[in-house]
This record gives structure tokens, C-alpha cells and sequence, in this order.
């Protein structure tokens, strides 16, 4: 109980990124990561599917699902992270799940949604 207090305490002090787009499940972004070559640095964007969304004030996250060269990969993206610069939802889609974790096991024909139009 006492550390459950510790971390309100904590996070109510913590700033929290707020300035990205409301991002749902489904939906097609592009996320712009900071990445340091030796004495570069640099934005790498890459293109992904959310498929799943957690919500918690300090850790939320999203799992993302890319297609990199003919192979599927996940990848878990910390909204708070101080890599990620910019998320920005290329197509959005509608999922009646709020995990679609079913995505997983279908073709690359069989994973199109339903789109929504911005």
C-alpha cells in the first residue's frame, strides 16, 4: 500500500507527453523515433499497425505490428519515451476489439479493416 502511494505521488509531479494525436486500435501511424549515430542524431520514422492499447498515467504503451522485409514484427512503444518525437495516424480503421491480438495469425490479404475516413 505504501509504495501504491509512493508512485501517485511521484507521477502526480511527473509532465506527461500529451501533444501526440489520440491514437486507437486499428489505426495505421507513423512514429518518428530519435536515435543517436556516435556523435549524429537523427529521426528514424517507421510505419506500423497499433494492436493493442494500454492506458496507465506513467507507463502507457502501445503494441504495434510492421511488416519489415516480408516478416511480421511487434514491437512495444512507450507513449512516454523520451525517443519517441512524433506520432502521426497515416489511416485510421475500425476494430470492435479493443485488442486485436487475432491480427496476428491472418494472411497479409485477410488484415484489412474496416476504414474510417478523416
Amino acid at each position: 500500500m505504501a509504495n501504491k502511494k509512493f508512485v501517485k505521488k511521484i507521477e502526480a509531479k511527473l509532465s506527461f507527453k500529451n501533444d501526440f494525436e489520440e491514437v486507437h486500435v486499428g489505426d495505421f501511424i507513423k512514429i518518428g523515433m530519435k536515435i543517436e549515430d556516435g556523435a549524429k542524431k537523427r529521426i528514424q520514422f517507421f510505419n506500423a499497425t497499433v494492436i493493442a492499447k494500454k492506458n496507465t498515467n506513467s507507463q502507457s504503451c502501445l503494441i504495434l505490428r510492421q511488416l519489415i522485409q516480408g516478416i511480421r514484427v511487434e514491437r512495444i512503444l512507450f507513449l512516454n519515451s523520451p525517443l519517441v518525437s512524433q506520432i502521426k495516424i497515416l489511416r485510421a480503421f475500425k476494430a470492435r476489439q479493443s485488442k486485436i491480438y487475432f491480427y496476428r495469425n491472418r494472411s497479409k490479404k485477410n488484415t484489412r479493416l474496416k476504414q474510417i475516413i478523416i
